[in-house]
C-alpha cells in the first residue's frame, strides 16, 4: 500500500486519493498473489512447520482461495473512477489487469507447483511479479501521457 504512495510523493500530493487508492488495489491483489511463491516451498514449508495456504489447504484449493485476489482487486478501478478518486481514462487498466490476472489463475491450475529452471520459482510466480509491475508501470505511463502529452 505504502510503495506506491511513497512513489507518488516524488511528483504528486501526498492526499491526493488516487496514490491511495492505487496503493489499495496493489495491496489486496497482492495479498491472494503472496501464494504463488508458496507452492513450489511445499515440502519445505512443512518440514519447518510453515502453514502457507498450500501446506493448510492443498494446492487445489489454495488456487481457489488466491483466484480472487487476481482479479476483484482491479474492480477497485472503475469503483474508484465512479466516486471521482481516479481519473476515467484509468478504466482501460481494468480490462488489461483483469484479464491477465484471469491467465495468472489458469496458469496456477496448469505449473502452480512447476519450479522454473531460469528463476527463482515457477512460471505463475514469475507472472505475478510482471502483473505487480505493470500495475505500477500502467498507472504512470496514464497519468504522464494525460498530463505531459495530453489535452
Amino acid at each position: 500500500l505504502l510503495g506506491f504512495v511513497a512513489a507518488w510523493c516524488i511528483f504528486g500530493h501526498v492526499l491526493s486519493p488516487i496514490p491511495w487508492v492505487i496503493g489499495a488495489i496493489m495491496f489486496v491483489y497482492l495479498i491472494g498473489a503472496m501464494t504463488t511463491k508458496d507452492f513450489t516451498d511445499i515440502k519445505g514449508d512443512r518440514e519447518f512447520g510453515c502453514r502457507t495456504l498450500p501446506v493448510v489447504f492443498g494446492i487445489r484449493k489454495a488456487i481457489y482461495i488466491s483466484i480472487p485476489f487476481f482479479i476483484l482487486p482491479f474492480l477497485g478501478i472503475p469503483i474508484g473512477i465512479y466516486y471521482g478518486l481516479l481519473p476515467d481514462y484509468a478504466l482501460v487498466l481494468t480490462f488489461i489487469y483483469m484479464s491477465w490476472g484471469i491467465v495468472i489463475s489458469v496458469l496456477m491450475f496448469r505449473m502452480a507447483n512447476v519450479e522454473d529452471p531460469n528463476f527463482e520459482n515457477s512460471p505463475v510466480w514469475r507472472q505475478m511479479y510482471l502483473l505487480l509491475m505493470a500495475i505500477q508501470l500502467g498507472f504512470g505511463a496514464l497519468f504522464l501521457i494525460k498530463n505531459y502529452l495530453g489535452d
